[in-house]
């Protein structure tokens, strides 16, 4: 890649970074005003997702700088609850206790359990929190704080809007199946080259450390990865931001790979960095198993208890959703698959190589701070089958297409099969059987022979 190619994303990179700046206030959910006053809310934390007739805990952290109560060090507060713009509770007015005490230069930790939500439909609720001082029965406003709280419901697996989303699902699979079979399937040509007496030559070895550098790579990305899950639990992060904060990371990775393959000088056609002939079968291809994969995983595994009914995304959330989307399918593709996965076929077989991508691939797309076995074995699934779509294609366009396609997929489809994680998992293995067939079927290889001189 030429410098000015370069220099031109390591712009990029700078002004995404720096661009949250111009309109910070979008990237933020609380009002810090209060910071300024006596007593001001440290950090509010609740579910990403509720439910419909479940309850709800909320866990709100204050801190007392200087509001007391006469000559002693502590002070009485209170909070005003609003759900949508309308009075929902007011502890002194609605409570026996009125009040509650902290100490002034400490914090408090209080709990709040919303007994249920009673709705008939997917609702996103908008709760507003105020913080009073109580003092000489009068009471002042020190500090607001105020959140979206997304609650789902449950629908039968006979519900309209879910055999809907089937049906869309089913048809454009449909659609694009016809024209496959209209179309000849994708036909790879492999070749192999072998001198007068019918042996391959022979491999000159690259040195060990060259072999093993994509490790190094991998653990500095990996550790990147968890140090931000990190920093993003600690505080608390509107979601628009953390949306941002891993398009800017993915981007950073993309950059360090630029340079590990400028540094090794590598053939980027050999490590699937090219744009094959009849591209649209290959996004056909790619689209049309991202849809099947999806299908499986969404809807399978309601068919018996039903499903979750979530609701939209607002359009400035499925624009970043879909962004994020973009980037992650094309900087996982070109590390994973791209880079990583080229690297352990230098050093094992093609079967052993699809499985330590897979691994790799899992541990560092976790999402959870803590570790998760069946969200692992979920991602290393995942993971499995973008390494077989790699290795059968041989280009990155069907990798970053699928992934691409999935993510989006599970974006807009507000639904989730209620189901155990054991039902979930087995609902992904058979995507993955499923999808592996059909692209056995979708893509021949054929090996093709090409003599070369001895001398």
């Amino acid at each position: 890649m030429k410098k000015t190619h370069f220099s031109v994303l390591l712009l990029i990179f700078v002004l995404l970074t720096f661009f949250p700046f111009l309109d910070y206030q979008f990237f933020i959910t609380e009002n810090r005003k209060g910071k300024n006053s006596g007593a001001y809310f440290i950090e509010a934390r609740y579910p990403l997702i509720s439910y419909q007739g479940e309850k709800t805990l909320l866990n709100l952290t204050m801190f007392n700088k200087n509001c007391t109560v006469d000559d002693a060090n502590y002070g009485y507060f209170f909070l005003l609850f609003y759900l949508d713009g309308e009075p929902w509770l007011n502890e002194f007015n609605d409570t026996d206790y009125k009040s509650w005490r902290c100490d002034m230069g400490s914090s408090v930790t209080r709990y709040y359990v919303i007994s249920s939500w009673e709705t008939i439909k997917p609702v996103i609720h908008n709760v507003s929190i105020e913080l009073y001082w109580f003092y000489e029965n009068t009471s002042y406003l020190q500090d607001t704080t105020s959140f979206s709280m997304p609650v789902a419901v449950y629908a039968e697996p006979t519900n309209l809007l879910v055999l809907s989303y089937q049906a869309t699902y089913l048809i454009v699979i449909l659609f694009i199946g016809f024209y496959m079979m209209l179309e000849q399937p994708i036909r790879i040509s492999l070749k192999t080259y072998t001198n007068v007496s019918g042996k391959q030559p022979s491999k000159l070895a690259a040195p060990p450390f060259k072999n093993f550098f994509f490790l190094f790579f991998y653990l500095l990305i990996l550790a990147l990865q968890y140090l931000i899950n990190w920093l993003l639990y600690l505080f608390s992060i509107a979601e628009p931001l953390r949306q941002y904060v891993y398009v800017i990371v993915q981007f950073f990775n993309f950059l360090l790979l630029i340079l590990a393959i400028k540094k090794e000088k590598l053939n980027l056609k050999k490590y699937g960095f090219f744009w094959p002939r009849k591209a649209h079968k290959y996004v056909l291809v790619s689209l049309m198993l991202a849809l099947i994969y999806s299908f499986m995983v969404i809807f399978v595994p309601g068919i018996f208890k039903g499903y979750y009914i979530y609701p939209n995304l607002n359009l400035v959330a499925t624009i970043l959703g879909v962004i994020q989307a973009i980037v992650v399918s094309l900087t996982s593709g070109a590390i994973f698959y791209g880079y990583f996965q080229s690297m352990l076929r230098r050093i094992f077989n093609s079967s052993l190589a699809l499985v330590l991508v897979a691994m790799l691939f899992a541990f560092y797309t976790l999402p959870s701070s803590k570790f998760d076995l069946f969200g692992v074995a979920s991602f290393f699934i995942l993971g499995l089958f973008l390494g077989f779509l790699r290795y059968r294609t041989r280009t990155l366009l069907s990798t970053a297409v699928f992934y691409f396609a999935c993510l989006t997929l599970m974006l807009i489809t507000p639904i989730k099969g209620i189901a155990s994680e054991q039902v979930a998992l087995s609902s992904e293995f058979i995507a993955f059987g499923l999808s592996s067939i059909l692209l056995l079927l979708l893509v021949e290889r054929r090996k093709v022979l090409v003599p070369i001189s001895s001398t």
